[in-house]
């Protein structure tokens, strides 16, 4: 685990202030072998958002994709359920999204309270500074 800190996490605790991130289906193994990140409590709450504080708005991998098993309702509820405030379903297929809504239970409330917050934040998106950023990664990737 504190390879995975000192690594694989690092980008993310240097960003846990965006206002919007997208979780893994990822399995860490030192974390919850027992499936991918997306649907594991362990990995969403303990680590996303108590280890690396991330506390934005938190998408799921797509749910489309073979890492995830059983019907899609199914795989909606395992990641909301792990404590994602949003399943991504990217194939486009109406069938399946109408079938997904069927399923789906309303926003909770704190989900709800980080996408108004994220959508307030991304509003002042004109204020981005490009070449601060690409200092900042330069100087994040040097060390």
């Amino acid at each position: 685990m504190a390879e995975l800190r000192r690594t694989d996490f690092a980008p993310f605790v240097e960003l846990c202030d965006a206002p919007a991130g997208m979780s893994a289906h990822i399995v860490y193994e030192a974390i919850d072998a027992g499936g991918p990140g997306s649907s594991s409590p362990a990995v969403v709450q303990e680590t996303i958002r108590g280890d690396i504080g991330f506390d934005g708005l938190l998408f799921s991998d797509d749910i489309c994709m073979k890492a995830l098993s059983g019907p899609l309702g199914a795989r909606v509820m395992s990641v909301l359920d792990a404590g994602c405030d949003l399943a991504l379903h990217c194939d486009g297929d109406f069938d399946d999204m109408a079938a997904i809504a069927e399923t789906c239970p309303p926003m909770r409330p704190e989900s709800l309270v980080r996408l108004n917050s994220a959508a307030e934040r991304m509003d002042d998106s004109d204020d981005f500074d490009a070449d601060d950023a690409k200092r900042r990664i330069s100087a994040f990737l040097e060390g």
